[in-house]
């Protein structure tokens, strides 16, 4: 599993280095804004997830980088435009036109793929292998993204049930982008094995990211080709209803998925 876990070595890389030029570049420089800590953590584990499938299925290089980023960019705009609204957990807020559209796009594309060359100049000079796209990598990552959404599925219908109301789209797209680096990294480093431990430590960081950065309730109104800003109410659980109702179904279905992608055959 030597290129799985390569793979996931750069994917995170590239998470790291994208998201510091973004926030660096973009944002202090460029718009003089900061979106709250939700938007770093949710798009840091992004760009993990875009880039680590990209570079399992094209490979790395300048060129190819390029074209990864701009798929970033598009799912990163869509993403703000129509699911969630920057400034939470305090100040939700939906970004206009202009720093969507007009100005995001050039100015995303720009920081993300300055990030991703610092990533694969460093890892060049500092690694001689560079086969991300081997079948070991590609196998990993179609691994950890059918388990990513096998348990974002499993553990929204069990949450909605429990919690008497549906989570909303945008719970289900956040907890894809958390579980799959989780699980590329479980694949990648310890080949799919110790499946109570990761079951719990999956779990736990899906109980902390649902008690400090998601709340139910998003998108609420949606838009997609309009230019309105949607009526937005988010929800936060409490502690009852987090530790009682929506804990143990990520415990169910984050067992369910490891154990299901821990099997051999599972293509």
């Amino acid at each position: 599993m030597t290129n799985a876990r390569d793979l996931a070595k750069f994917a995170i890389l590239i998470g790291l280095f994208g998201i510091l030029s973004d926030s660096m570049i973009g944002h202090a420089l460029m718009w003089e804004n900061d979106p709250y800590w939700t938007y770093w953590i949710t798009k840091t584990a992004l760009i993990t997830t875009v880039f680590a499938l990209g570079t399992a299925w094209l490979g790395s290089g300048y060129g190819k980088g390029a074209i990864i980023t701009l798929v970033h960019t598009i799912i990163l705009t869509v993403y703000y435009w129509t699911f969630s609204p920057v400034g939470l957990p305090d100040e939700p807020k939906w970004l206009d036109l202009s720093h969507t559209w007009v100005t995001g796009i050039p100015i995303h594309f720009l920081v993300i793929y300055i990030g991703y060359a610092i990533a694969l100049w460093l890892w060049r000079k500092t690694h001689t292998n560079e086969n991300f796209d081997s079948a070991d990598a590609r196998s990993a990552a179609s691994r950890a993204v059918i388990g990513a959404v096998l348990i974002s599925v499993v553990s929204g219908i069990l949450s909605s049930l429990l919690l008497g109301e549906f989570v909303g789209v945008t719970w289900f797209i956040t907890r894809i982008l958390i579980i799959f680096p989780f699980l590329l990294f479980w694949y990648g480093y310890l080949e799919g094995r110790y499946l109570a431990f990761g079951s719990l430590i999956l779990t736990l960081v899906l109980t902390g990211y649902s008690h400090y950065l998601s709340p139910l309730g998003l998108p609420g109104e949606w838009r997609l080709f309009e230019n309105f800003m949607p009526v937005t109410i988010p929800r936060w659980l409490d502690y009852g209803e987090l530790w009682l109702r929506q804990f143990p179904s990520y415990l169910v279905s984050s067992a369910a998925g490891l154990w299901l992608l821990a099997r051999k055959n599972f293509k």
